[in-house]
């Protein structure tokens, strides 16, 4: 006979660990290998931009506090964008027209970018991984039918053609950029930041000193009184953390694509700029012109690079062309959705 008092204790489980510790090699560092972003809301203060409150265990434990934190971050700066009038109108009526507000707000679906962010069930997955998995799906909340188990719930198989179709029709429009932040200051001016805590409830400044094992997201600080205010993923939303206590500082960037005006001859330009380097003001990517196409340069070959371009006699001999990111992916890109050559 099933006790179903502890079946629902295991359903509503106060916390589950879920976000594992680390880096990627190669992952973007603001001011590093991408540029730092510009200052979007010099308040550093999301607070007035709360997406809608959606727990990570309403029905059973997803350990995707990596996802759902990384959405609440887009969300956040997303409305910020809106309501100071930075996204196109008919970018915005788009969005409306195909299911992306909920209750007046921005909200993107958190179930399919964890079916495809490695995310183990009562571990978790790495904040670089759900930040990827977010950076490529950005859907209307509940685009998928309602799961019933956890397991239908994480069932890639049942990802629909109506959504894949759909997000390709956003990657049109919007294009996300994630990154390391230096500091939390200096993070909080381009967006909100999500990080990592050790898992605890309270109304006073919390403070534990435990293993981190939590993703949240930051949407204040107040430094003379050392706490950030963080939007949590479980039954408890807001709460305020010693600023020591919360760490692995991660930021967005989102950049709007309006290709009306984008006249670029490609040819004309690939034909001018032969052995030219060419750089990605948005992004900060790096490339070069070699035999009728673009090639990406990626960090891991930029050593061999250079020594290619000392034995043609071109270490600054050449100017650096400057592109949008719009004019990079015609450039480099055969078709919108496949990737280019490297060098």
């Amino acid at each position: 006979m099933t006790n179903n008092n502890n079946k629902k204790k295991k359903k509503d489980r106060v916390f589950t660990p879920n976000v594992i510790l680390g880096s990627s090699p190669g992952n973007y560092i603001a001011g590093v290998n991408i540029d730092t972003p510009e200052v979007v809301n010099p308040s550093g203060n999301w607070i007035n931009y709360t997406p809608e409150h959606e727990r990570q265990n309403v029905d059973f434990e997803t350990s995707a506090c990596s996802c759902f934190s990384n959405n609440d971050a887009r969300e956040a700066l997303f409305t910020f964008l809106v309501q100071n009038g930075k996204i196109p109108a008919e970018h915005d009526q788009w969005l409306r027209d195909n299911g992306y507000y909920k209750n007046g707000k921005i909200n993107f679906d958190d179930r399919v970018p964890a079916m495809y962010a490695d995310i183990t069930l009562g571990v978790g997955t790495y904040l670089w991984k759900a930040a990827e998995a977010c950076r490529k799906w950005s859907l209307p909340q509940d685009v998928l039918p309602k799961p019933r188990t956890i397991a239908e719930y994480y069932d890639k198989t049942l990802m629909t053609q109506k959504a894949i179709n759909l997000q390709a029709e956003f990657d049109k429009r919007f294009k996300w950029i994630w990154f390391w932040d230096n500091s939390l200051v200096e993070g909080l001016t381009y967006s909100p930041v999500v990080g990592t805590v050790a898992f605890m409830n309270g109304n006073n400044i919390l403070c534990p000193i435990t293993t981190h094992n939590h993703a949240v997201v930051a949407l204040n600080m107040d430094k003379q009184q050392n706490f950030v205010v963080i939007d949590d993923s479980y039954a408890q939303q807001f709460k305020r953390y010693c600023l020591q206590g919360f760490a692995d500082y991660l930021g967005w960037k989102l950049l709007i694509i309006q290709n009306d005006n984008n006249n670029m001859d490609k040819v004309k330009f690939i034909r001018e700029n032969d052995t030219k380097q060419v750089r990605n003001k948005d992004t900060g990517a790096y490339g070069v012109i070699y035999g009728g196409q673009l090639l990406k340069i990626t960090p891991e070959r930029a050593g061999l690079y250079m020594i290619d371009r000392e034995a043609r006699g071109l270490i600054g001999k050449l100017p650096t062309i400057q592109v949008s990111d719009a004019d990079w992916n015609l450039l480099w890109r055969p078709s919108p959705e496949q990737e280019g050559r490297y060098f």
